[in-house]
């Protein structure tokens, strides 16, 4: 972070003009007051129960911040913290709803692919993190990639379709692991899912972006990355939920099914580590690391419990995800623009200024008219030269 900054520090230079503005403090308050409600039960659901009154306590304070919101940001026009009068635009609109879609499946997938590899695979944290690295190797191809295509074509509308594609396929082979699927293979399917990843997150902000007028760039870059974390974290909290809702059925279907763990469980020479698996599921939901000390014999039926759980996960980022790739068909095209930000906007404010100039010129020339001088004679006597004095 602090080489970023100094970075930005030393290179970043852009042209700035102080102008007053109205701070939107209402429509920031009825946000915080709207979103840590959802936040929070989003986070304790499991725990407190969906229907429980603490969750309906937590519904209803967050419904009333959001209607809060959008009153105050009718209220403050363009000087809101998200002006309204954005999602009049097609492309603004479907952007901001594919990026929430697409936040949903990302953060899904990200927490239940590391918890696949901790819990049946038996790797450490920091472990699975690393072997989440080809997940971010695809994501950095389809970024670069894609981003060089649009920059030679000037078209970007398939890259997002493309990429909505590939996350449905990774999905599905995500859905397909099981207990004994090879490391490499999982990793595979993680570089397609970073790769699908890679052709949307940009592209989709390159859309909004370019749809939006020079002055709104801004708030439009914030937009897409706010939709797209409240897509996350909705996504995080409803896949492991239903995660974890599952575990608990699915290793107890996997218990009664293994005969050798039946065996094993009984026998004088597992009886010090069958006395472990007394808290059943529950314990493994609470801590699963006890599992990789298990005999092999006695923590497959575990294994195989969480990675079916897994399996329903995956599913669901699947359907989710294939939501999505019909509404990218509703995501319309513009050309792209062939300046910069600021460029943009310095053409839009000379534009203006030119547009002012030739009015002010017609109301000159009808006055002229008016008063019967030939058009322009004011300006003509205005600016005819003195002549020089001997001095000059």
């Amino acid at each position: 972070g602090i080489a970023s900054l100094l970075l930005v520090v030393r290179t970043l230079h852009l042209p700035h003009t102080r102008r007053d503005h109205r701070i939107d403090f209402p429509g920031a308050l009825a946000l915080v007051v709207g979103l840590v409600p959802l936040l929070i039960i989003a986070e304790q659901g499991r725990e407190w129960g969906w229907t429980s009154v603490s969750a309906f306590v937590c519904y209803a304070i967050g419904l009333v911040g959001i209607v809060a919101f959008i009153l105050a940001e009718r209220a403050y026009g363009d000087e809101a913290l998200l002006p309204l009068r954005l999602f009049r635009g097609r492309t603004f609109g479907v952007g901001s709803m594919l990026n929430f879609i697409v936040g949903m499946g990302m953060f899904g997938g990200l927490a239940a692919v590391p918890l696949y590899m901790q819990i049946v695979k038996g790797y450490s944290p920091t472990a699975a993190g690393l072997l989440l690295l080809p997940m971010v190797v695809g994501i950095m191809s389809g970024t670069i990639s894609s981003g060089q295509l649009i920059a030679r074509t000037g078209r970007y509308i398939w890259f997002p379709r493309i990429g909505l594609a590939l996350l449905v396929v990774a999905m599905l082979l995500l859905h397909s692991l099981s207990v004994d699927t090879p490391i490499a293979v999982v990793d595979a399917y993680a570089f397609l899912f970073g790769l699908g990843l890679g052709m949307n997150m940009q592209t989709l902000v390159l859309a909004i972006q370019n749809a939006v007028p020079p002055q709104d760039m801004g708030v439009a870059t914030s937009s897409a990355t706010f939709f797209r974390q409240m897509g996350g974290t909705l996504g995080t909290a409803v896949f492991l939920s239903v995660l974890f809702n599952a575990v608990p059925d699915r290793i107890r279907a996997a218990v009664e099914g293994d005969s050798a763990f039946q065996t094993a469980v009984r026998s004088p020479e597992y009886a010090q580590q069958a006395q472990q698996l007394q808290g059943g599921a529950n314990q493994a939901l609470n801590d699963s690391s006890f599992i990789n000390h298990l005999p092999d014999v006695l923590a497959r039926p575990f294994k195989v419990g969480f990675a079916d759980a897994a399996d329903q996960v995956f599913l669901l980022g699947a359907f989710v995800i294939a939501v999505a790739f019909v509404i990218v068909w509703f995501l319309p095209e513009e050309k792209l623009r062939t300046q910069s930000g600021i460029q943009a906007r310095e053409a839009q404010e000379i534009a203006a200024g030119a547009a002012l100039g030739d009015m002010a010129a017609g109301e000159t020339s009808e006055g002229d008219a008016l008063a019967g001088r030939p058009s322009g004679a004011l300006r003509s006597e205005a600016v005819t030269p003195r002549p020089a004095a001997a001095s000059e």
